[in-house]
């Protein structure tokens, strides 16, 4: 699962290179798409467009800037699928198959900025109408 935090430089790691559709040789780039598991809407990234991506034997380093490359908003759960395309002017899949596909997977976005909610435990102040201080009781 991808970890992105919102507004943030972030580090992801793929195995894009596992799964080459392309031959060697023939230029290729990475569209990724990130879908949102509430609202169902797409937002697209194209490897260019990113601050950088790098290849070794055994993964792919892609560096962006959410809010700056891509939006993910609202934070929480995504898909993300990652095709392999040989035109880096892409700006959505609707040209694209399943034998684009390189990787497919979760991923979770966070907005530091946002703390979490604290709760207090509620006491009642007197024992009117109350049994066990914390049940009420009706007479009907």
């Amino acid at each position: 699962m991808l970890h992105i935090t919102r507004r943030t430089a972030n580090n992801l790691y793929f195995t894009l290179r596992d799964n080459k559709k392309q031959a060697s040789g023939v230029g290729h780039f990475y569209l990724f798409k990130f879908t949102n598991d509430m609202t169902n809407r797409s937002v697209y990234l194209m490897n260019t467009a990113a601050t950088s991506i790098t290849h070794n034997a055994r993964y792919s380093h892609l560096v962006f800037t959410e809010g700056t490359h891509v939006t993910l908003n609202p934070e929480g759960f995504f898909k993300y699928t990652v095709y392999e395309v040989t035109d880096n002017t892409l700006t959505d899949d609707s040209t694209l198959n399943d034998t684009h596909i390189v990787e497919q997977g979760k991923a979770f976005v966070k907005d530091n900025a946002v703390t979490e909610v604290s709760y207090t435990e509620y006491t009642p102040t007197d024992a009117t109408n109350t049994l066990n201080k914390n049940t009420v009781y009706l007479n009907i």
